[in-house]
């Protein structure tokens, strides 16, 4: 990365817009909006607030931050930003520095500091869904938070009725339009990882729940669905005794106590919606790490999957 891409990525990654309410008339618009796409929008999540009372959290533990572009009939533009509010949000915001641990950011460089955990740092930050009149922001480990679809006002955290309360659920949330159902997909680690997939209706009552178990501990941040399967990454990890040791004592943090595993092939696993048979694990030929999933179908009997694979980590 050049000296001033990096400049302008920290310039952003440290900056702290706060609430925003513009409307950008189509005069001001360069070229226009294309006549399918006005009266449409685009909603954006990130980490919006990085540097927190002189310290830097991990891009992972900055504090989400919902954008919503609104393209007005007349080809202008609306947009409208907030934070998701968050109980750690909250409490930063009023004191102005961090104080909750997240999964690659600790509180001070004092590991005394750093004890004990604390409430889990759900940041709300990687995600943004419609579904049914909110807008649901996700994040890796915990549950959605509820935004209003208009105002984006933090309604609260939403477990659908406790469905998935106090479960590691993935922040990415996969939507069949067919049936009209909103995926979940909550994990839980150890020498084997076992996946439960939540699927709900409009009413978030769960309607059907699979459940899977795969060997080893693997990383999932993402995963694609057909009508017969839910599709993931086997993406295998090692833990780091001695860094996990460290988390453990406020000397290191959780993302440094994990490691791919390079020494195992790729591979993706096909569970089968609705528990209607065993898993299918599928080798790729190289070592792939799938880190994000475009799309699934199924085709004639195949499955077709469109995935962002690396080759390392």
């Amino acid at each position: 990365m050049s000296s001033t891409r990096a400049r302008a990525w920290n310039a952003a990654m440290a900056a702290s817009p706060g609430p925003l309410d513009l409307r950008v008339s189509a005069r001001h618009v360069t070229g226009s909006v294309p006549a399918e796409l006005r009266g449409g929008q685009l909603l954006s999540n990130g980490p919006g607030w990085t540097h927190i009372g002189g310290r830097t959290a991990h891009p992972f533990d900055g504090h989400g931050y919902v954008r919503r572009f609104h393209l007005l009939p007349d080809g202008g533009l609306h947009l409208r930003a907030e934070f998701v509010h968050t109980p750690s949000y909250l409490a930063e915001r009023d004191a102005g520095k961090l104080l909750h641990r997240g999964l690659a950011t600790n509180v001070s460089p004092h590991f005394w500091d750093n004890l004990p955990f604390g409430p889990r740092r759900n940041v709300a930050n990687t995600t943004i869904i419609p579904w049914g009149d909110r807008l649901l922001a996700g994040w890796e480990a915990g549950c959605p938070y509820a935004l209003d679809a208009e105002t984006l006002a933090t309604t609260g955290e939403h477990d659908f009725g406790g469905a998935i309360a106090g479960q590691a659920t993935l922040a990415h949330m996969r939507v069949d339009h067919a049936l009209d159902r909103l995926t979940l997909c909550s994990i839980a680690q150890g020498r084997r990882t076992t996946f439960t997939f939540r699927e709900v209706d409009t009413q978030d009552t769960v309607v059907q729940t699979t459940v899977a178990e795969v060997a080893g501990t693997v990383f999932t941040h993402d995963y694609a669905l057909t009508p017969s399967w839910f599709v993931l990454g086997g993406n295998p990890l090692q833990i780091r005794p001695g860094a996990l040791a460290k988390a453990l004592v406020g000397a290191d943090t959780l993302l440094r106590a994990v490691a791919p595993d390079t020494r195992q092939p790729g591979v993706l696993h096909l569970v089968p919606r609705g528990s209607r048979g065993p898993v299918r694990t599928i080798q790729l030929p190289d070592p792939a790490f799938v880190v994000h999933f475009g799309n699934a179908f199924e085709r004639d009997g195949t499955v077709v999957v469109d995935a962002c694979a690396f080759q390392a980590f």
